[in-house]
């Protein structure tokens, strides 16, 4: 159970390090990085993948193969851009709890209690000092 945990949270990181890693090497986010290479993946499989199933495969069979990778690839697209307006929505709802929780901590304490009560500790540390001090000052 450990090493699955340990695979997938491995695995987790290495997905948020590239994504990370593709906004700052392109200095655009993942969205438009994957379309241009989505759109240069498709011309390299147009060029390549024709000399290569060149022979033996007719026309039909040429034209139904690239359209199932093209049908293939634009899910593959949404699925992506799906996947990572989600994320944003997640992360966006939890700021806004972190935020709603922290402004209710802030709400609870009560700011001018505490003043006043910080304020009367400094008042009657003062007046303790005064008396020491002239009791002091008088008994010399």
């Amino acid at each position: 159970m450990r090493k699955v945990l340990f695979i997938v949270l491995m695995a987790l990181l290495l997905i948020g390090s590239s994504s990370v890693f593709i906004y700052a090497k392109t200095g655009e986010g993942a969205p438009n990085w994957f379309d241009k290479a989505s759109q240069q993946m498709k011309k390299e499989m147009q060029t390549n993948l024709l000399e290569t199933f060149s022979v033996g495969l007719s026309k039909e069979e040429k034209e139904s193969f690239f359209n199932k990778s093209k049908e293939k690839i634009t899910l593959f697209q949404l699925l992506t851009i799906s996947n990572s307006k989600e994320e944003i929505k997640n992360h966006r709802e939890h700021y806004l709890s972190q935020l709603a929780e922290s402004k209710e901590n802030l709400d609870k304490s009560d700011l001018k209690e505490i003043y006043q009560k910080q304020k009367q500790e400094v008042q009657t540390e003062i007046e303790e000092d005064i008396e020491v001090f002239l009791k002091d000052l008088l008994d010399e």
